[in-house]
């Protein structure tokens, strides 16, 4: 049943995927398979922004996160608002650059605007290598999904390289249209998801509501909701909390991913637009900290006391086969989509 409906979740998302890029592409070239032809309108822009904040670190991340800290997981709310509130302004800007220049990636815009073609090398080189941890990420998440799915007895290295070829396989056909349409699917079923496991957590651990889960946590767990958190040696404390926040917003228009899909908007209000509506989606890390405290406060202990794993293996300790197969469909979209962007950009 779990393998079931983790195959039919990802293998439906990625044929409608491919399906929907193929019909919306006018030419085959390299800016319409790396920046969309640049026409993507304000709902499927803010979709595939979306795809690349929203990754398995969002929900496997953060909520393995709040079961091993606590409050520093807060971090969560502050960094995508303020990193859309710099995009408001940035983003028209590199957009503009890129449709005037007719730039596909970072390095482009760095080569033309300072005119040194080796600086646009070193810029591409330094994405590159940037790109490889973030893509490490989304391959460990997926290899963690395919263990649950498949069983333990797969080897740690056999899932990751499967995860790899799967995530090659799809950029590889797809580009980043596709993308886009599969990161609209894994959003909403995220959505989906996240509010079905909250709506139904605080039975499962003899709370009598969602607030209850709160209390109970904190009663058992003091300090739990304040910092610095369940673990005061490791320094995360609210100084750590305003720099981190800024260190992460500033960073996002670093990456080179985030910055070359400002050149796929088709205008500069779809950007505006998606950079006034992203902040939204960090209202669903309240139910994501939910899960992660539900997962401590029912004593789940993930395999190897790896903190990413916490609320896949309180899933799996506490709900029916079938909630299991669309949380491990779910989070190999989670990976899937925002890995293929990385792997696109690199390429």
């Amino acid at each position: 049943m779990i393998l079931f409906l983790t195959i039919s979740i990802v293998v439906a998302t990625m044929l409608g995927a491919m399906l929907y890029g193929h019909q919306k592409s006018r030419a085959k070239s390299v800016s319409e398979w790396a920046v969309g032809g640049r026409r993507f309108g304000t709902l499927i822009f803010w979709f595939l922004n979306a795809g690349e904040i929203y990754t398995t670190f969002a929900v496997l991340g953060i909520s393995g996160f709040a079961w091993a800290y606590g409050a520093p997981a807060y971090l969560a709310f502050t960094s995508v608002s303020l990193a859309a509130t710099l995009g408001y302004w940035l983003m028209p800007r590199i957009w503009q650059a890129g449709r005037e220049g007719g730039f596909i990636t970072q390095a482009d815009f760095f080569a033309a605007r300072y005119k040194a073609t080796w600086l646009g090398c070193v810029v591409g080189l330094a994405g590159i290598i940037a790109i490889i941890v973030y893509v490490q990420i989304q391959i460990t998440a997926l290899s963690m999904i395919l263990r649950l799915t498949l069983g333990a007895e797969v080897s740690v290295l056999a899932s990751a390289i499967l995860a790899a070829v799967i995530m090659l396989g799809f950029v590889y056909v797809a580009g980043l249209r596709s993308a886009a349409f599969a990161a609209g699917v894994k959003d909403v079923l995220m959505v989906v998801l996240v509010v079905a496991l909250s709506a139904t957590v605080a039975h499962k651990v003899g709370a009598t509501s969602i607030l209850d889960v709160f209390d109970k946590v904190q009663d058992q767990h003091p300090g739990i909701g304040v910092f610095p958190g369940l673990v005061p040696e490791a320094g995360l404390t609210v100084t750590w909390l305003m720099t981190s926040a800024l260190n992460v917003a500033l960073g996002t228009w670093i990456f080179p991913h985030m910055f070359q899909l400002c050149y796929a908007a088709g205008s500069r209000k779809a950007i505006r637009r998606n950079a006034v509506w992203q902040p939204l989606y960090s209202l669903s890390f309240f139910f994501i900290i939910l899960l992660g405290f539900a997962a401590l406060l029912a004593g789940t202990q993930p395999p190897g006391g790896d903190v990413n794993a916490a609320l896949l293996q309180f899933v799996s300790d506490s709900y029916p086969s079938w909630m299991i197969g669309l949380l491990a469909g779910t989070a190999c979209l989670l990976a899937l989509v925002p890995g293929s962007v990385l792997l696109l950009t690199a390429g």
